[in-house]
C-alpha cells in the first residue's frame, strides 16, 4: 500500500512540473522563446517595438497576449456589435505597460491654480458637429505617457487651422514640451492646462517640429531641453479656459460648438482589449469604465459628436498613429451616464 502511495505521489509530481513547463516555459534555465509565423508576420510588420531587445520571459509573454488578443477578435466578430475591431499596435502590449501610452496626470490638476468655469453663451449647437476637415495629420506618442502635450498640439493646431481657413498651417513639437515644459513630467504625465498657461509664460512662442522632432515615443525618456536652432511659431493665447463640465452633456456641446475643438480627459481601462482594438463604428463600453471624474488617465481632442445606427456619440483625435481606430479617431458612445469619463474636465482656448 505503500508503495502504491509512493507511486502516485511520484506520478502527481511528474505531471504537475509537465503541466507548469508547458505553461511557463519561460521560466526554465536556458529557455529560448521562437517565434511562431503568425507573430513574427505581425512583428516584422512593427519593428519599433524593437522585440530583439526583449527577456526569453518577454517574448514568451508578448506572444501569449497577442494569441489572447487575436482568439478575443474572433470571438467578438462571431456576434453583432456597433463598432469593429483588428488588430492594433496594442495586440501584444502587457496591461503592466499600457500606462507608458497615456500621461494624464489627474493629481497635477489638484496642485495647480484653478481657472474659471465658463459658460458659453452663443446660439443653440447644431444635431451634429465635426472638425475633423480642419485637423492636421494623426500623431503618435509612442511609449511616452505624454497624452497631454500630443492632446494641447492637436488642439491648438486645429482651432489655428479652423479659424485661418486653413492659411495657418504649422507643424508644431511636441518634444519641445516633452522636454522643455516645467509645469508638466514629460513622459511621466502632465495636464493640458499647465501646458497651456506654461506656453503663455514662454511668450507664446513654441518651435516647429522640423526643427526640434519627436524622438520619445521610442526612446521613453525626455532629453534635455534645447534651446538653439529653433524655428519657433507666435501662438495666440489670450485666454485660456478650463471648464469642468462633470458629465454635463448639454453644456460639453455648447463649449465644442462655441470655441472650437478642445482637449478633454477621459478613463481607458488597462484590461480593455475591445477599447486597443477599435477600428471603426460606434464603440459601446463594455469594459466597466465607471464614471469617476477622479480617474481620468488620458487625454484626447473632441472634435465632434453625431449620431450613427441610433446610436450617439463623441467623436475624438487620439495621438496612437493611425493604424489605431479609424485612422487615428474614434466614435466613443455618449451618453448621461458619461462613460470612459469623456465629459469631465474640458480645456481650451478663445479666438
Amino acid at each position: 500500500m505503500k508503495c502504491l502511495t509512493f507511486s502516485f505521489l511520484i506520478i502527481l509530481i511528474v505531471f504537475i512540473a509537465t503541466t507548469f513547463a508547458e505553461k511557463e516555459p519561460h521560466r526554465h534555465k536556458g529557455y529560448k522563446h521562437v517565434f511562431h509565423d503568425e507573430y513574427r508576420k505581425y512583428l516584422d510588420a512593427h519593428p519599433s517595438k524593437n522585440h530583439h531587445e526583449w527577456s526569453e520571459e518577454r517574448k514568451f509573454r508578448r506572444e501569449q497576449r497577442f494569441n489572447q488578443t487575436l482568439e478575443w477578435i474572433k470571438n467578438h466578430k462571431k456576434n453583432h456589435h456597433p463598432y469593429d475591431v483588428g488588430v492594433t499596435r496594442f495586440a501584444d502590449v502587457l496591461e503592466e505597460d499600457l500606462p507608458k501610452y497615456h500621461g494624464l496626470d489627474e493629481s497635477q490638476n489638484r496642485h495647480q491654480r484653478a481657472l474659471p468655469v465658463i459658460n458659453p453663451l452663443t446660439s443653440p449647437p447644431p444635431a451634429s458637429l465635426d472638425y475633423t476637415s480642419w485637423a492636421p495629420p494623426i500623431t503618435d506618442q509612442g511609449k511616452c505617457g505624454s497624452c497631454w502635450a500630443f492632446s494641447t498640439i492637436g488642439m491648438l493646431s486645429t482651432v489655428y487651422r479652423y479659424t485661418s481657413n486653413k492659411v495657418w498651417n504649422y507643424s508644431l513639437s511636441e518634444q519641445y514640451l516633452v522636454d522643455c515644459d516645467a509645469f508638466d513630467n514629460g513622459c511621466n504625465g502632465g495636464w493640458p492646462k499647465n501646458t497651456l498657461l506654461w506656453l503663455k509664460n514662454q511668450s507664446s512662442l513654441i518651435p516647429d517640429s522640423a526643427s526640434y522632432p519627436y524622438t520619445s515615443g521610442t526612446t521613453a525618456n525626455r532629453t534635455a531641453c534645447k534651446v538653439t536652432g529653433l524655428n519657433k511659431i507666435p501662438l495666440k493665447l489670450t485666454n485660456i479656459y478650463q471648464w469642468n463640465v462633470n458629465g454635463n452633456e448639454t453644456l460639453t456641446k455648447q463649449i465644442l460648438y462655441s470655441y472650437g475643438p478642445v482637449v478633454t480627459t477621459m478613463s481607458v481601462p488597462l484590461n480593455c482589449t475591445a477599447f486597443y482594438s477599435y477600428k471603426s463604428g460606434v464603440y459601446v463600453d463594455n469594459c466597466n469604465c465607471v464614471s469617476n471624474c477622479t480617474l481620468v488617465n488620458h487625454g484626447v481632442v473632441l472634435m465632434g459628436y453625431g449620431t450613427e445606427n441610433g446610436l450617439n456619440y463623441w467623436l475624438f483625435r487620439n495621438s496612437w498613429g493611425t493604424t489605431w481606430g479609424n485612422n487615428g479617431y474614434m466614435k466613443i458612445a455618449r451618453s448621461s451616464l458619461n462613460k470612459c469619463n469623456m465629459a469631465c474636465f474640458l480645456m481650451g482656448i478663445e479666438q
